[in-house]
């Protein structure tokens, strides 16, 4: 039994998936619904790329890492950022979505 549960392990490690444009649009989709609105100057630039079995999702603002951030500003009067952690929930969603389209439990590494 205990070779069994091994190789199905190694059997998970080695599934190769296809990464269609669709998939692709989806993915973007759920970045775009979750991206903070100012201006529109963040949801313009959030991008998809698929390279092979790798799905990176790219923006090139240089402020995107400080819109998901908690606002320390005493500027802010001690307010919350209505936009904290959207970037990390955009990922979970797209994990759920990626496990439903393949039928496999995805998990985020980093």
């Amino acid at each position: 039994m205990e070779k069994s549960n091994r190789e199905n392990v190694s059997q998970t490690r080695n599934i190769e998936i296809k990464l269609d444009s669709q998939i692709a649009a989806q993915i973007r989709r759920i970045f775009l619904a979750n991206a903070p609105e100012r201006k529109g100057n963040l949801k313009r630039q959030i991008r998809v790329e698929v390279e092979g079995n790798i799905l990176r999702v790219v923006s090139d603002i240089y402020y995107m890492p400080y819109t998901e951030e908690k606002w320390i500003s005493k500027q802010w009067r001690g307010r919350e950022n209505p936009n904290e952690a959207w970037f990390r929930k955009s990922v979970e969603q797209s994990i759920d979505f990626l496990s439903r389209i393949y039928g496999k439990e995805w998990k985020r590494e980093s």
